[in-house]
């Protein structure tokens, strides 16, 4: 009890004597030193077991999306992707994974086509050629050599996914939340919650995330950030809402 009261007028006395700015900080600085709270980042990594087939179909709605994620609407497009054949060839490869993407603009009706090569490593890696060229084209309008991009590294927290410049150097940085978030998805037009992984790319003028399940294998959600400052004032959105499975 001595202890306390000794402890009561000792803090009485500080409160005397020092400004209020400064007890201000002292116990923001206590506050800061506590034990930090667990992220949304906690938990074990996902150990992803994807499986396409040939005849796998996935539709989905995107938008271009303005400053701080602003959807325009009249920017709408119905996606939809069919996959090919799991033995294509590309970028020097001959297990490839095609997928035919067709991009209807509803307002407009206007159709924009592209295709996907992605693979699979034996080791559980994600790659995607011609990814980052892609997004550089599109956003900066510069030509880059088409490489095999890691979406996705097996066991690791963060990795290189490529690069952004024609030497190699500068590089794009990823890294997966783990643990999963949950999206509405129409599995043969039965509605499904599915859970997904948030993989996060971050580099010179771009942040780009993708949501990825393997229950079943699809990518619930895929978003591209803009950036005002940089001179890309525009991003997209893309929400999968069906994915059909031939029998």
């Amino acid at each position: 009890m001595r202890g306390n009261r000794w402890r009561a007028e000792g803090w009485r006395a500080v409160r005397a004597t020092v400004p209020a700015a400064l007890r201000l900080f002292c116990v923001l600085l206590v506050v800061s030193c506590r034990q930090p709270e667990a992220t949304d980042d906690a938990g074990p990594l996902p150990a992803f077991h994807l499986a396409f087939r040939s005849g796998d179909r996935f539709q989905s709605d995107g938008w271009r999306t303005a400053s701080y994620g602003f959807v325009v609407d009249s920017t709408r497009r119905r996606h939809t992707q069919d996959v090919i054949t799991t033995s294509g060839q590309a970028g020097g490869a001959s297990d490839v994974i095609v997928i035919a993407d067709s991009a209807v603009t509803v307002r407009t009706g206007q159709t924009a086509r592209d295709t996907i090569y992605l693979r699979l490593t034996g080791g559980g890696n994600l790659l995607q050629y011609g990814l980052l060229s892609g997004l550089v084209k599109k956003r900066e309008g510069r030509d880059i050599p088409k490489r095999w991009d890691v979406v996705y590294e097996a066991g690791s927290s963060t990795w290189t996914v490529g690069s952004v410049d024609a030497a190699g150097t500068e590089k794009v940085i990823a890294s997966v939340n783990g643990t999963p978030e949950y999206f509405q998805v129409a599995l043969n037009t039965n509605p499904t919650l599915v859970p997904a992984y948030r993989i996060s790319m971050s580099g010179s003028k771009l942040d780009f995330y993708v949501w990825i399940s393997d229950s079943p294998t699809c990518f619930p959600r895929v978003q591209e950030e803009s950036e005002p400052l940089a001179g890309i004032p525009y991003g997209e959105r893309r929400l999968l809402t069906d994915r059909i499975s031939p029998p």
